[in-house]
């Protein structure tokens, strides 16, 4: 009788490797968009939350302006001066110094400053 052959190729399962590479970056990538997506989510509800703070901050803003316009009307200046006990007059004539405007020479206002430079002015 012959002897048994002991030595048996136990290589097991060989898995391709092109197989596992592709396995291997189909993985990264799926996990790359999870993440991804997370830090998306995450900032579409941080901005949300700055959205809001600004409506918030609009709003207040808003309020202290009609508050500074009620503030300053005449009837409110006017009641602020009698609940101070402070009076005031109008300077007389000879109280009153006037200075002297700079102008260009062709007054054009607000572009007299190009009356100098081009000796033209658009829509002439």
């Amino acid at each position: 009788m012959s002897a048994k052959n002991r030595k048996r190729n136990n290589a097991g399962f060989a898995f391709p490797l092109p197989a596992a590479v592709f396995l291997a970056l189909t993985a990264t990538l799926l996990l790359s968009y999870i993440w991804l997506d997370a830090q998306a989510q995450a900032l579409g509800s941080r901005i949300k939350v700055l959205e809001k703070q600004l409506a918030e901050a609009n709003k207040a803003c808003a309020h202290e302006l009609s508050k500074w316009e009620m503030l300053k009307s005449p009837a409110s200046i006017e009641q602020a001066l009698a609940r101070n006990r402070l009076v005031m007059i109008a300077p007389a004539a000879r109280d009153v110094v006037r200075l002297p405007t700079r102008r260009a020479p062709a007054d054009f206002g607000y572009l007299a400053h190009l009356s100098d430079s081009s000796r033209m002015l658009m829509n002439d």
